[in-house]
């Protein structure tokens, strides 16, 4: 540089390449992605928690009996808003994942149609999503599910002495649901098991974020170190940033 001015005039407009390339504009967007996924997965993990819950205060019987139901019927309302919360956030995730491929990827076809095949692969045809969705329309909608504290046989177990269940009968017509959410209900009984089916959903789409983490370092390798080249350039002249 000839002058300190043009050194500094040369640092601003690096900066502004900086702020301004594909690279960064895709590092923030992957990290309100992150940050939808992290809702989703605390989401889980309190719903979770708070059922695995359930077995420790009916064991120590501090649910109540059939003469004093408030402390059951707390229970189960803490639950289902736990429970809402986790299908909400599900849905989120999927419509800003949506959004999240389309404004970084959307001039890349090949890219999206990759997308989109491991989509509809991981979780579109796949029973328990289509159940997913379907029962967060009923909570949003409709009305509040119908979750029971049961308890179980005479020779029953471990967890199986009290487990919570999902009554599918109490929530109307059969034809509310699609054929791939009747067959996951089909599978998992009319009374379906509310720990089993939450974690089943939540691996299913862990598995999908974590193969998304994956291709985004792949998808968005270029942009990231161009960025990093001009980022190494502005480190040079960083001593006469104001």
């Amino acid at each position: 540089m000839n002058s300190r001015k043009e050194e500094i005039d040369h640092y601003w407009k690096l900066r502004d390449a900086f702020y301004g390339s594909e690279g960064i504009q895709l590092y923030n967007r992957i990290l309100s992605s992150q940050l939808s996924y992290y809702t989703f997965e605390m989401n889980y993990i309190e719903l979770h928690q708070f059922i695995e819950l359930h077995y420790k205060l009916r064991s120590e019987r501090k649910l109540g009996d059939f003469y004093n139901r408030k402390p059951l019927h707390d229970y189960l309302a803490e639950l289902t808003r736990l429970l809402h919360n986790f299908l909400a956030s599900a849905k989120s995730l999927v419509d800003h994942t949506r959004n999240f491929i389309r404004n970084s990827y959307g001039n890349r076809g090949e890219l999206v149609a990759e997308y989109d095949k491991e989509v509809k692969l991981r979780l579109s045809n796949n029973p328990v999503c289509k159940f997913t969705q379907e029962l967060r329309v009923f909570f949003t909608h409709i009305s509040m599910p119908f979750v029971s504290s049961v308890i179980g046989a005479s020779n029953a177990t471990g967890r199986d002495l009290y487990t919570l269940k999902l009554n599918i009968d109490k929530m109307g017509k059969s034809e509310r649901w699609s054929a791939k959410a009747r067959e996951y209900i089909q599978n998992s009984g009319p009374d379906i098991d509310l720990e089993t089916y939450v974690d089943e959903y939540y691996q299913v789409i862990h598995q999908f974020y974590e193969w998304l983490g994956d291709r985004n370092e792949i998808w968005g390798k270029e942009a990231l170190e161009k960025a990093l080249r001009i980022q190494d350039e502005i480190l040079k002249y960083g001593k006469h940033e104001p």
